[in-house]
C-alpha cells in the first residue's frame, strides 16, 4: 500500500489531501487519471466535464461525487471500488459500460438517467443497490449486470427494452419483484437463478425460456404464455415453492432435462398437445407429484444420455390421457406405476396397451366416441374397478380374460355385446344406467341398475390433485345392503358358465327381490331401535357420572369451609 501511495503521489496523478478538484473548463477527464487514490473522499467536477475516461477514478474510496451536468460519457470501470452511497447520473448519459460502478460496496441508491439506451457486464455488481427503476427508451441490459448483490429488491425493465442478456440479475438472492418489458421474445439463460421471486408475469410475447431461466426462485405459481416454443434445460430446477404451472397455449414444442425437477410442491401437471419432445427427467425428484395430464403423443417423452433410468414421475398415481393417439404398448413414460387411468378423448377409438401397468387398479372411460373399442393389452393377474361414462361400441370378448373385476360401471344406452365379463377370471358388481336395454351385459345379469349412474364415476380425479383424497375409491361405494343384490351378485358367479340358468332363474329372482326388500326394512328398524337404546344408555350414563362429580365438588368446598 506504502510502495503504491508513493506511486501514485510521485506520478502526480493524485492531488494532495483527501479532495480531488477538476480545474473549471475542463471537458474531459483522460483514462486512468486518478487511478488507485487512495486518500480521496471527495470529487468535485465542473459543469464544462462532458465525458470520463475508462478507469479515471478506479479504486478510489470517493464518498462525497457530484457529476457534470452536461456529462455525456463515462469509460469502463471508471468508478470501480468507490466509496459513495448514492449517485445521481445525468441526463446526457446514454450507456453506462462495463464495470462503471462494479465493487462499490456501499452503493444503495441510483438515479438512472433518462436517455438511457443500454448498461453493459456487471455495471453494478457487488453493490448494495436495493431497486433499478430502467428509464423507457432502454433497449439492452447486458451480463451479470448486479453480479452478487444480495439487497436488490426490485426491479422495472421498460417496454423498450427488447434484450436482456443471459444471467443478468442471477444470484440477486434479495430480489423479489421483476417487471418485465411487453416486447422481450427471450428470457435467457439463468437470467433469474437463485432469486427470491415469488411472482413473475412472462409476456405474452416471449417464445423462448432458456435454460435455468427460473431456477432456485422461490415462486409458487408460473402461467407460461401462449407464444413458448421452448423451455431450457432446469429452467425451473428445485423451485421447491412452484405448486402450479399452467401453460396457455398449444405451440410449445420442448421441455428440456430436468426443467421442473426437484419441485417439492407440485402436485399436478398439464403435458400439452403440441409437444413433440420431452425429457423424460423433467419431473424427477418431484416427490408429491400424483397427477399428470397427458395431451401430446406419449413417443414425445424421450431419454438422454446412456442410461435409461426407471427413477422419474416414481410418485405418480393417476394418469389422465387427453392425446389424440392410443397409447403406444412401447414407450418411454412410466406408466407401469399408476394406479388411475383416465382417459378423456372423444376422438379416440381404442386406448391403446397397458400390459406393464402392474399397479394398475381403477380405468375410467370419459365422454368417449361411440366408436370406441376397449381392446387394451393388460397386465396379468390384477383387479380392476371399470367405470365408462357413455355408450361406446364394445368390448374384444377376451380383454379380461387375466383380469378380476371388482366394480364395472357402465352409464350407457346400448353396447354391441358379447362375453367380455363373463370370460374374466371372476367379478363382484356390474352396475349399469336405468336406461340400458338389457338385463345382461358382457355375458352377465346385471347387478344394479341405477338413474344416478355418472355420479358413481370419479370424474373429479381428472381434476383433484392427490392429497390423500379418496375419491377413486368411489367406484366402489355404489352398492346397496339389499339382499336382492346379495343374490344377484352370488347368482352371477355361480351361473357364469350358463346362460340358460339364468333366465329360468330370472322369476325367481324378482320374487326373491321383493322378500328381501321386506327384510331388510325389518332390520333397517332393528338397528335403529339399537342406536336409539345405545344413545340413551350413554345419556343415562352421563347423568349419574355428572352427579357423582357434583357430589364429589360439593363435598369438597363443605371440607374447604
Amino acid at each position: 500500500m506504502l510502495c503504491l501511495l508513493f506511486y501514485t503521489l510521485c506520478a502526480g496523478r493524485c492531488p494532495p489531501g483527501q479532495t480531488i478538484r477538476i480545474p473549471e473548463g475542463t471537458t474531459s477527464i483522460a483514462d486512468r487519471q486518478y487511478e488507485y487514490c487512495v486518500t480521496v473522499d471527495t470529487l468535485i467536477m465542473p459543469d464544462t466535464v462532458t465525458s470520463i475516461g475508462a478507469l479515471a477514478f478506479d479504486t478510489n474510496p470517493i464518498k462525497k461525487v457530484t457529476l457534470s451536468k452536461n456529462l455525456i460519457s463515462i469509460g469502463y470501470a471508471a468508478f470501480r471500488n468507490a466509496g459513495f452511497e448514492e449517485i445521481v447520473i445525468p441526463d446526457g448519459v446514454t450507456v453506462l459500460n462495463q464495470e462503471t460502478f462494479y465493487g462499490c460496496s456501499s452503493l444503495k441508491k441510483v438515479t438512472l438517467p433518462k436517455n438511457l439506451k443500454s448498461i453493459h457486464t456487471r455495471c453494478f455488481g457487488k453493490t448494495i443497490v436495493e431497486e433499478l427503476v430502467f428509464p423507457y427508451g432502454l433497449q439492452y441490459i447486458g451480463y451479470e449486470i448486479t453480479e452478487e448483490n444480495r439487497c436488490l429488491k426490485r426491479v422495472v425493465i421498460p417496454d423498450s427494452c427488447t434484450s436482456i442478456i443471459f444471467y443478468a440479475f442471477a444470484g440477486c438472492s434479495g430480489l423479489q419483484e421483476i417487471i418485465l418489458p411487453k416486447g422481450i421474445k427471450a428470457l435467457n439463460e439463468s437470467l433469474f437463478s437463485g432469486t427470491a421471486l415469488r411472482n413473475c408475469t412472462i409476456p405474452d410475447t416471449v417464445e423462448i425460456i432458456g435454460p435455468s431461466c427460473f431456477s432456485r426462485t422461490d415462486l409458487k405459481t408460473i402461467s407460461i404464455p401462449p407464444k413458448v416454443i421452448q423451455i431450457g434445460k432446469n429452467a425451473f430446477y428445485k423451485c421447491w415453492a412452484l405448486e402450479s404451472i399452467t401453460f396457455e397455449g398449444n405451440n410449445l414444442k420442448e421441455i428440456g432435462q430436468l426443467a421442473f425437477s426437484h419441485c417439492g410442491r407440485l402436485k399436478r401437471l398439464t403435458f400439452p398437445s403440441s409437444l413433440v419432445n420431452v425429457s423424460m427427467d423433467v419431473c424427477e425428484e418431484c416427490n408429491v407429484l400424483r397427477t399428470v395430464v397427458i395431451q401430446c403423443d406419449l413417443k414425445a417423452f424421450v431419454y438422454y444420455g446412456d442410461t435409461l433410468s426407471y427413477g422419474h414421475f416414481t410418485e405418480l398415481k393417476t394418469l389422465v390421457y387427453e392425446s389424440n393417439t392410443p397409447i403406444p404398448e412401447r414407450n418411454n413414460f412410466s406408466i407401469f406405476r399408476i394406479q388411475t387411468l383416465i382417459i378423456n378423448n372423444s376422438n379416440l377409438e381404442s386406448m391403446g396397451d397397458i400390459p406393464d401397468a402392474y399397479r394398475l387398479s381403477t380405468i375410467v372411460i370419459v365422454d368417449p366416441s361411440s366408436k370406441f373399442t376397449f381392446s387394451p393389452s393388460l397386465r396379468k393377474d390384477i383387479t380392476l374397478n371399470i367405470s365408462i361414462s357413455r355408450s361406446i361400441k364394445g368390448f374384444t370378448e377376451n380383454v379380461f380374460e387375466n383380469v378380476s373385476i371388482d366394480t364395472f360401471i357402465y352409464c350407457g344406452k346400448s353396447i354391441s355385446d358379447n362375453s367380455f365379463l363373463k370370460n374374466s377370471k371372476g367379478f363382484k358388481k356390474v352396475i349399469t344406467s336405468s336406461a340400458f336395454r338389457g338385463e345382461t351385459i358382457g355375458g352377465v345379469k346385471i347387478s344394479e341398475k341405477t338413474d344416478q349412474c355418472t355420479q358413481l364415476i370419479p370424474f373429479e380425479v381428472k381434476y383433484q390433485e392427490e392429497s390423500g383424497s379418496e375419491e377413486p375409491e368411489k367406484t366402489n361405494e355404489p352398492e346397496k345392503s339389499s339382499p336382492a343384490t346379495a343374490s344377484s351378485n352370488n347368482n352371477n358367479q355361480d351361473n357364469s358358465g350358463g346362460n340358460n340358468e339364468e333366465n329360468d332363474s330370472s322369476k325367481d329372482g324378482k320374487g326373491k327381490g321383493k322378500g328381501g326388500k321386506i327384510a331388510g326394512g325389518i332390520i333397517g328398524a332393528i338397528l335403529i331401535l339399537a342406536a336409539i337404546a345405545v344413545i340413551a344408555f350413554f345419556i343415562y350414563k352421563y347423568k349419574i357420572h355428572k352427579s357423582e362429580n357434583d357430589s364429589e365438588e360439593q363435598h369438597v368446598e363443605l371440607s374447604l369451609v
